[in-house]
């Protein structure tokens, strides 16, 4: 459970840094 929300979260964060 808590590594979905992270992941997700971790996505996120990667995808505004790379755009």
């Amino acid at each position: 459970m808590y590594s979905q929300r992270i992941g997700k979260s971790a996505q996120l964060a990667v995808t505004k840094i790379h755009k």
